[in-house]
């Protein structure tokens, strides 16, 4: 059972045990309980740098030492991954197969841990990895980011956001004039883990639509990364 020092912490736990309670008794429940780890991860992350920021030096201690405590719930095998990272094509999570349809520096990252370890069980569950990319309000990209995740919620996970290549210059606006901030876009690619059920995510589309932030030129378009069937697709 995972202790946690501070009392927002253990808040913040206590809510994520809440939505942990229906994903008991799935067979992708170690993944989806990864999932919420670094939910808490980041939100304890967040607030120890406000702590920081006002001086409470010894409450962002124990809020430091409650994010080392969860990240000690990850295998040694993950562990190695984060510190050693990729390389030439090894990792002692992942397939050579796997690696190949990636950028090494994506799973070389310190930071990412995490996703180190989902990405390890979503490979055990045979579940698929795609590619999302989309153009949306820039000032949304936080709400729309947190909704998409609450619509692929518990058969999809978001494992992190990039930009994905620039808009064409003719499509953008002039920079010369001032732009409303709904005018202000950007196209990202979300790296998404999503459920072997789920055989294409294009019925999603209409869906994505309707989240906030989406532009009239949302354009999803929609990659298969890897699967243990096939190598790529849109």
């Amino acid at each position: 059972m995972l202790h946690l020092r501070h009392p927002f912490s253990e808040s913040l736990l206590n809510n994520q045990k809440n939505r942990w309670k229906p994903c008991q008794g799935l067979e992708e429940e170690r993944l989806l309980h990864f999932h919420l780890l670094r939910e808490l991860s980041f939100q304890l992350h967040a607030e120890e740098s406000r702590l920081l920021a006002i001086g409470k030096k010894t409450e962002a201690f124990q809020i430091l030492e409650d994010e080392n405590a969860i990240l000690a719930t990850l295998s040694p095998e993950t562990k190695k991954g984060a510190n050693k990272g990729v390389t030439k094509n090894e990792h002692p999570l992942f397939p050579k197969a796997f690696l190949k349809k990636f950028p090494p520096d994506l799973w070389s990252r310190k930071d990412r841990a995490w996703e180190q370890a989902m990405a390890a069980e979503a490979l055990k569950l045979g579940w698929k990895f795609w590619v999302l990319s989309c153009t949306i309000q820039i000032y949304e990209l936080e709400n729309w980011h947190r909704e998409f995740q609450q619509l692929l919620w518990p058969k999809g996970i978001s494992l992190w956001v990039d930009s994905a290549n620039p808009i064409p210059v003719a499509t953008s606006p002039s920079p010369k004039k001032e732009r409303k901030p709904s005018e202000i876009v950007w196209r990202g690619a979300w790296t998404l883990i999503l459920h072997p059920d789920w055989q294409t995510p294009k019925t999603l589309d209409s869906q994505l639509a309707s989240l906030p932030g989406a532009t009239k030129d949302l354009n999803p378009v929609w990659e298969l990364k890897y699967s243990k069937t096939t190598s790529r697709t849109r």
